[in-house]
């Protein structure tokens, strides 16, 4: 599971569904948060978060297309290692001084050129973002 530190920074709801922009670093994440039941009397904004995400729903892209994906969350990073069993690869990634990684087909790797030092962009759906509210 990759896990990062955050502050939230911006939170809506439409009384069922919450919608959290989180500051990690130099990148700000989008989270979804389905069947959260919280008051919306209780700020979220400014609260510490951890934001995790799991490996296999993390895609690569080479670069970040602006307009052409519904991903909100892309993070920039640098491929630290490449672990390849001809089948399924485990990446390791830099963001920021963080060690993430990705679960890609050895075939995208091939197809990207996924090689240590090449920059990458790390895409995550709003859906598949967990966030952990520390201290509510």
């Amino acid at each position: 599971m990759n896990r990062l530190k955050g502050t939230i920074v911006k939170a809506q709801s439409n009384g069922h569904i919450w919608r959290v922009a989180v500051r990690v670093g130099d990148t700000e994440m989008s989270a979804v948060l389905l069947d959260f039941a919280k008051s919306e009397s209780t700020p979220l904004t400014g609260k510490s978060v951890i934001v995790s995400f799991k490996e296999a729903e993390t895609a690569l892209a080479l670069e970040a297309p602006l307009h052409t994906l519904s991903i909100r969350n892309r993070l920039p990073c640098r491929v630290l290692s490449v672990e390849d069993d001809g089948i399924l690869a485990n990446v390791n990634l830099d963001h920021e001084g963080h060690t993430l990684r990705a679960l890609i087909t050895s075939e995208s790797v091939k197809d990207l050129g996924v090689v240590p030092g090449k920059s990458v962009n790390a895409l995550i759906k709003s859906t598949e973002v967990m966030i952990d509210l520390e201290g509510l």
